[in-house]
């Protein structure tokens, strides 16, 4: 794909041997630097140490120039910028996108839960706990309209592989292994800088952390912190309102239905969205200083948290990790 030109990229036809011939080598490389992971692995843990598993595997936007351009566009093209997700997920790179997030984010999981399988019994077999836990998103409950309500970012397209990990995780769940995906709220990191809007919801956090601990101290500090970052401190509560009239927009809740979920954008939706996000950026000093710096690193440390202490010995094979727990975690 290395020549393929931006006006051409819709009709590129890709031979998918080829692809798939690449594809098992890379598995293939994968399987054997994890075994040999593995091996290294065992002389570091002490003697009837307990053990845990965090897969931090994720993405898998294939490494060619043509890619991040088309992304561009369908995550943040408006007008005659646009791009369908559906039109893209549909088209040969599109599929090449898919088998790559689906070999990055979902087959790696299984790989490891795989190769460890003789270590994991014989740990077991000596009276140790061994578990796995990985990063998974599948849409977040915020508070919003006075109630905490699932939400979701579109075009996600990530989201079919982030599926097929939860399935990884309860196909070893069926064989008594535990293993775990969690579902983590929205963050804004250098990687998900590409998806504009996705930091939408995070703002919400504050007032999920006002409902749920409404006495802190911390909290108090927290929100003083993020008023120093905008224009004006009265901005946050502008900031609130209007993320409440987006999540009403009919667009936008056209999105947030849970058993449809991932959706494909729409050209309305997908504008309504990025204007909300240009509005909330312009309403700080500086637009490279967000208030979601601050506010990711509550959501990170709260998952954390949770992950560590809940993953060791997990109920089901996907959680979600919404707003009140992080909330009421800090």
């Amino acid at each position: 794909m290395k020549d393929v030109k931006l006006s051409e990229w819709s009709q590129v036809k890709i031979d998918f041997a080829q692809i798939e011939e690449s594809r098992l080598k890379g598995e293939e490389r994968f399987r054997k630097n994890t075994t040999e992971f593995l091996k290294q692995l065992e002389a570091h843990i002490p003697a009837g140490a307990n053990v845990l598993f965090a897969h931090l595997m994720a993405g898998g936007v294939p490494r060619t120039k043509i890619v991040m351009p088309l992304m561009n566009r369908i995550c943040k093209g408006e007008g005659d910028r646009y791009l369908s997700s559906l039109e893209f997920w549909n088209s040969d790179i599109g599929r090449v996108c898919a088998m790559s997030f689906d070999s990055v984010t979902a087959h790696t999981f299984y790989h490891l839960l795989d190769l460890s399988t003789s270590l994991r019994e014989k740990w077991r077999a000596e009276g140790r706990q061994v578990s796995y836990v990985a990063y998974g998103y599948h849409g977040t409950e915020i508070f919003f309209n006075n109630k905490y309500q699932w939400q979701c970012y579109a075009p996600y397209i990530q989201g079919w592989a982030k599926m097929k990990l939860e399935n990884m995780a309860d196909h070893f769940m069926r064989q008594g292994v535990s293993a775990c995906v969690y579902n983590c709220p929205e963050i804004l990191t250098n990687s998900s800088s590409i998806f504009q809007g996705v930091e939408i919801p995070l703002y919400r956090l504050i007032l999920a952390l006002k409902k749920e601990k409404s006495s802190s101290s911390a909290v108090q500090n927290l929100i003083d912190q993020c008023r120093l970052l905008l224009n004006q401190p009265e901005d946050l509560e502008k900031i609130f309102d209007r993320i409440e009239s987006l999540l009403n927009e009919s667009e936008i809740k056209d999105q947030n239905h849970y058993e449809k979920w991932p959706m494909h954008s729409s050209k309305t939706q997908l504008g309504k969205m990025l204007q909300a996000s240009d509005e909330i950026i312009s309403f700080h000093k500086d637009p490279k200083n967000l208030m979601t710096g601050t506010l990711s690193e509550v959501i990170f440390k709260s998952c954390g948290y949770v992950m560590l202490h809940d993953g060791y010995q997990a109920k089901a094979p996907s959680a979600w990790l919404n707003h009140d727990i992080c909330a009421r975690g800090f």
